[in-house]
């Protein structure tokens, strides 16, 4: 899901990872995307923050679904038709469900764009949403709350729990 068709290079090691996106990339040095390093002591809640407002994501998705390995990562775009899983934040946007990818590294001890107290996992699911204000999924990537995006931190086991 990115902002356009061009091929861009990029990594996770020191010569094109994360601290020199946004040198090469303007759209990734903003505040509001990964990669973030969520530190708990330093986490403040905020109280006009509610949960979010699932809907849709028990119901059944109909059409093709899209696949894509870019190399990177495992795209997986799902039909903008019917039930198409959906959230609402706590201003009452409404984003819709464009898809997932997953992110994943070489070992157990990296891979996922989110740390948390500087620790990074081996496997990282997104699913991302688009503000339905904007009316489409391409119109929205140009906006700074254009999207919204869940993401879910995956550990590494040898045994089966």
């Amino acid at each position: 899901m990115g902002v356009s068709k061009q091929v861009y290079k990029w990594g996770y090691g020191d010569y094109i990872g994360p601290n020199k996106w946004g040198l090469y990339y303007p759209y990734c040095n903003g505040l509001r995307q990964s990669p973030i390093n969520i530190i708990y002591k330093t986490v403040q809640h905020n109280q006009r923050l509610q949960p979010l407002k699932l809907s849709n994501f028990d119901r059944i998705i109909h059409g093709n679904c899209t696949i894509r390995n870019n190399g990177k990562s495992i795209d997986i775009f799902i039909p903008q038709t019917g039930n198409v899983p959906t959230l609402q934040d706590y201003r009452g946007e409404i984003y819709q469900s464009a898809g997932f990818h997953f992110h994943w590294g070489s070992t157990n001890s990296q891979g996922s764009e989110t740390w948390l107290n500087n620790r990074q996992y081996p496997l990282e699911a997104h699913v991302v949403f688009w503000n339905t204000r904007f009316g489409d999924l391409q119109t929205a990537l140009y906006e700074s709350d254009g999207l919204a995006v869940i993401g879910t931190l995956i550990n590494a086991s040898v045994t089966i729990k």
